[in-house]
């Protein structure tokens, strides 16, 4: 009896120890946006990825040349869908995602 309670409180407190350690999982993906054409439509772009907490969204780079976004981000606490629905509410098409009309009428004459 007092070997299983032994054995029990170990389980315990190693279940416990697991549950504290968290290790992101940090990937990079490179969204299409095919109406990115300037600087200020790659602001634009950019900047409704800047709501998402630190912890989320590592950096964002824009490439307004090849009209994609490059994002590296942690994978435990936000996912591909929500960066491009993110950028989607700016206007902007995002991988196989429309962007939102209003939004678009919005943005720069170069970018809608």
């Amino acid at each position: 009896m007092k070997r299983r309670l032994c054995l029990a409180a170990v389980a315990a407190a190693v279940a416990f120890a697991a549950a504290g350690c968290y290790r992101p999982v940090i990937r990079e993906i490179q969204v299409r946006v095919p109406h990115m054409r300037s600087e200020e439509g790659a602001r634009i772009a950019l900047g409704t990825l800047g709501g998402f907490d630190t912890n989320m969204i590592l950096k964002v780079e824009a490439d307004f040349g090849s009209q994609t976004v490059r994002v590296r981000y942690n994978s435990e606490r936000i996912a591909i869908r929500n960066i491009q629905h993110a950028i989607a509410s700016a206007g902007f098409d995002a991988d196989d995602i429309p962007g939102n009309t209003e939004a678009r009428a919005k943005l720069p004459a170069d970018c809608q």
